[in-house]
């Protein structure tokens, strides 16, 4: 869908100085959105309007030894940041094919891995409220919220380090939050005329656990896509509890179709010892799981503005408890 609202160009009065480029994109929604998706202790608040709108800025630039910079801010994002978090801004800096990005961005692992919202989507994302959907986000944002990504690509693969520091105020010399490391690999390349993806990642905190995820993805020219994976946690021995001793896994799987103007998206997952919610590992308990499925409908009307249907479903369980989820909305996205 087309973002660009326009493009303006800043000259540096200085001869050999490159140029750099403002770009300015922007994207917004109505709509009616209902279910049980935004408690972790779902209650149905009922049917309400949905409206939301962003701007997103982007700035690049080239020096004069061929190093290309930028930062990008999400004015929608940036509004719901808070402390030292700097929700939906983030900075890059690339020379060949070395990049180095910092702010909000992604760690290692969720950039290596697929998730299985493969095709269309919907106005609040209903189709990844559902309980078993993983984001694949891992461990980031748990300490304060800025990601440093460096990735080298060669040829059809590439390979990320990633780091997410603590820098709240320390109670004294010794007190630093553990730092969450990540590393991730990707391929991306043509293999019998299908787009295929793997991606395999990797994160670890120190007082916690990590997490090692596996993804495959894939795209035929005929509309279809496909996106498989699976992650496992393993908790580190000062984060079990009477509750929580084994390791917590999840599975998922998602298939696209687009033919014409209509996009349809269906994906399905499952955590085991665990629960899940819009992409995050919410709680950890031996005799806990979730599952659910996620359902888009799509119908491009040309210019920016597609019709969106989403719907997530599914139940979770605690011990003996069982619990169902359900959201729902229907609306316009509009991209400029």
């Amino acid at each position: 869908m087309k973002k660009i609202l326009f493009a303006t160009t800043a000259l540096v009065a200085t001869a050999g100085v490159a140029a750099a480029e403002v770009a300015v994109s922007g994207s917004a929604e109505i709509g009616v959105i209902d279910g049980t998706r935004y408690e972790f202790a779902p209650t149905d608040n009922g049917a309400e309007f949905w409206t939301d709108i962003e701007v997103v800025f982007t700035m690049t630039g080239e020096a004069d030894n061929g190093l290309t910079f930028g930062a990008k801010i999400d004015l929608d994002e940036a509004a719901n940041a808070n402390g030292r978090d700097d929700g939906g801004a983030t900075w890059f800096l690339a020379f060949g094919g070395a990049r180095l990005d910092m702010g909000d961005t992604d760690g290692a692992l969720d950039w290596a891995m697929k998730e299985t919202n493969v095709a269309g989507g919907s106005i609040d994302d209903s189709e990844t409220w559902q309980p078993g959907f993983n984001g694949n986000a891992s461990f980031d944002g748990q300490e304060d919220g800025q990601v440093a990504r460096f990735t080298y690509t060669f040829d059809a693969f590439a390979v990320a380090l990633s780091a997410e520091v603590d820098d709240t105020p320390k109670a004294n010399a010794t007190d630093d939050g553990p730092t969450i490391w990540g590393i991730g690999f990707r391929y991306s390349g043509d293999l019998g005329g299908i787009n295929l993806g793997v991606g395999l990642g990797y994160q670890q905190q120190d007082n916690r656990g990590d997490i090692v995820g596996v993804s495959v993805d894939g795209a035929l020219d005929n509309g279809l896509s496909f996106a498989l994976n699976y992650s496992e946690f393993t908790p580190d021995n000062t984060f079990k509890t009477a509750t929580f001793t084994d390791t917590a896994t999840h599975w998922g799987i998602g298939f696209g179709y687009t033919m014409n103007a209509l996009t349809v998206g269906l994906n399905y997952g499952e955590y085991d010892n665990a629960i899940g919610l819009d992409g995050t590992w919410q709680a950890f308990n031996n005799n806990s799981s979730s599952h659910g499925y996620g359902l888009v409908v799509n119908y491009d009307f040309g210019g920016g503005l597609v019709g969106q249907f989403g719907a997530g479903m599914g139940e979770q369980k605690v011990g003996n408890v069982t619990t169902d989820r359900d959201s729902f909305s229907l609306g316009l996205a509009m991209s400029f």
